[in-house]
């Protein structure tokens, strides 16, 4: 696969994939391995919205429904900055299979449908109110809408579940932008040495507290 990730010929091995199957020469585990590593080199190569609209529609409904090719189409979506392509496909493929790792594709939005995502992130919250991911979704849109308590608590509360990069990043830049840089730069501090394979070290203790309820909005 790697000879053909740097020619580009994924469109040519699909072709010949049928006659190395009936050869004996790949498996059919193999064959469906390349067909998907296939699918998801040829949108990776789309360059405007167009052109990932209609890879995407020309791929087989069985391929569509796979979670590592929607990841690939939601990741170019926003590459070639036209999120609101992969808003509908996101949000389908994890009503079908709950894959978190499509949650932060979906947190990634041009604005235009900005609230809807933010509402339905609230509804799969009733059903899934212990996924870490979906909290840090939640305060990054959170934060695109200046809801700035909201954010806050949702950044916390993924933090509390389950200690990630992402979420110390993200909640570093909330602070940062609310003018809390101690706090701020420790959350950095801690992005940097979960990077490194290094433990987190604890935030001050009423930030924690924050989790229990809810901020008020600020006005």
């Amino acid at each position: 696969s790697t000879c053909y990730d740097e020619t580009g010929q994924w469109e040519a091995l699909q072709k010949l994939l049928p006659i190395m199957q009936k050869a004996g020469m790949v498996d059919a585990d193999r064959v469906e391995e390349l067909k998907q590593h296939a699918a998801i080199s040829k949108l990776k190569q789309c360059r405007d919205g167009d052109m990932l609209r209609a890879a995407w529609k020309g791929l087989p409904r069985a391929m569509q429904k796979h979670p590592a090719i929607v990841k690939a189409f939601a990741d170019q979506s926003i590459e070639i900055e036209a999120p609101e392509l992969n808003e509908e496909v996101l949000r389908s493929s994890l009503k079908r299979e709950w894959t978190p790792a499509l949650l932060i594709p979906y947190g990634e939005s041009g604005g235009k449908d900005l609230a809807a995502r933010l509402k339905q992130c609230e509804i799969w919250l009733k059903d899934h109110p212990e996924e870490p991911l979906l909290h840090l979704v939640l305060g990054r849109l959170c934060a695109r809408e200046e809801l700035w308590g909201k954010a806050r608590h949702h950044m916390i509360r993924s933090l509390e579940i389950e200690p990630t990069v992402g979420g110390y990043d993200s909640l570093g830049q909330l602070l940062e932008r609310k003018g809390e840089l101690e706090i701020a730069m420790m959350c950095f501090r801690n992005a940097l040495r979960m990077n490194q394979g290094k433990e987190p070290l604890p935030l001050p203790s009423y930030h924690a507290q924050i989790t229990s309820t809810p901020i008020p909005e600020e006005q």
